[in-house]
């Protein structure tokens, strides 16, 4: 008991003591981390179904089943001292497990080389308001385009090109198509699972989530549709080793920007341009105007429908799990927290400049 319990804290203490190696956590991540997750990846890629969410349902119960269990031996027990002992021991024997997957999972791909360093998009300089406007009618023709073969409900939101499963499954092939522009983002193959119980999820304002217990990629489908895709690739990217949340939200554009399907790549081009939209308004309003009266109507319906959404789950509820998650990640170093989901414009500018500048 007290091994499994020692041994746990001290799985979840190697990422700290890591933390200053970078090259032993970015070999872990590219070579190690793979194989480890080969075999509980290709396992849970066999169901249909989310079995996170199947174990946060029946854990209420199996607990319950479990304590009355453990208080009746005790009660009727001649060796109560044994039963407490063999239950401490449970414990400690799910304790170190858990601690084993989360740290192996996920734990130490925090402490990796930066994407921003792998793809350079730091060694960009600050661009003028006539550079942003470039990047920005770049992004705007994508949307455009890919607007054209996509079809709206009646009130002119987005819909997806296919049903829940087949846009889910089509989130690991956008990013195996980014991986041969980008190496750093192959890895397993993900499927990741819709969530039954979503629009209850929501009221924790979580889109998606990883499980690194079970590797398994969570998606939130209750919510407006063109939002998905980049749930999905954010997600399976946090399945390849890509922890940090901003580089995973970074990923998941690429992903969803390479992708062969238009409801992908317009979910990408929207969130670059919506990035970028501040700082031209800032510098440059006119600009910013002209570039406005381009968007398609199908744009402003999907800003809509984020926007009622969402708020209609604001209450306690979001708050504690936004506490919650701010805790966790700052846990993990992410010092600024849930604000580390909210990738600066210049990021998306040095991706065009970098990487998409003579495609235009």
């Amino acid at each position: 008991m007290v091994f499994f319990f020692i041994s746990g804290i001290g799985l979840l203490l190697l990422p700290r003591l890591l933390a200053k190696y970078e090259s032993i956590a970015e070999v872990y991540s590219l070579r190690i981390f793979p194989i480890l997750s080969f075999i509980p990846s290709r396992i849970l890629n066999l169901f249909p179904i989310s079995l996170t969410e199947v174990f946060v349902v029946s854990s209420v119960f199996l607990v319950l089943i479990m304590l009355t269990a453990f208080f009746i031996r005790m009660k009727h027990s001649q060796y109560r001292l044994r039963t407490l002992r063999n239950m401490c021991l449970l414990i400690s024997v799910i304790f170190f497990v858990m601690a084993y997957q989360y740290t192996t999972m996920h734990g130490l791909n925090f402490f990796r080389q930066p994407i921003w360093e792998s793809l350079m998009l730091d060694s960009v300089a600050e661009a003028g308001p006539d550079k942003i406007e470039q990047a920005m009618n770049f992004y705007l023709d994508g949307i455009i385009s890919a607007q054209a073969e996509l079809e709206n409900n009646e009130k002119g939101e987005t819909l997806l090109l296919s049903s829940i499963p087949s846009t889910l499954r089509a989130g690991n092939d956008s990013i195996d198509n980014a991986a041969t522009v980008h190496s750093l983002f192959s890895g397993n193959k993900v499927v990741p699972k819709p969530v039954v119980l979503s629009k209850y999820w929501s009221y924790t304002q979580i889109a998606g989530m990883y499980n690194p217990i079970f590797v398994e990629a969570n998606i939130n489908v209750d919510t407006p549709k063109h939002e998905i895709p980049l749930t999905v690739c954010h997600e399976i990217a946090h399945v390849r080793g890509i922890a940090r949340e901003d580089e995973a939200n970074m990923a998941s554009f690429i992903a969803c920007l390479y992708s062969d399907r238009a409801d992908y790549r317009y979910a990408a081009h929207l969130y670059a341009f919506e990035s970028l939209m501040e700082d031209m308004r800032l510098d440059d309003p006119d600009t910013y105007d002209a570039l406005m009266t381009r968007l398609p109507n199908a744009v402003l319906a999907d800003w809509q429908a984020s926007r009622v959404y969402w708020s209609q789950f604001d209450g306690r509820l979001s708050e504690m799990s936004n506490r919650a998650n701010d805790s966790f990640l700052k846990a993990n170093q992410q010092e600024d927290g849930v604000q580390s989901y909210h990738l600066s414009g210049r990021f998306f500018l040095n991706y065009y400049y970098l990487y998409l500048a003579d495609q235009s």
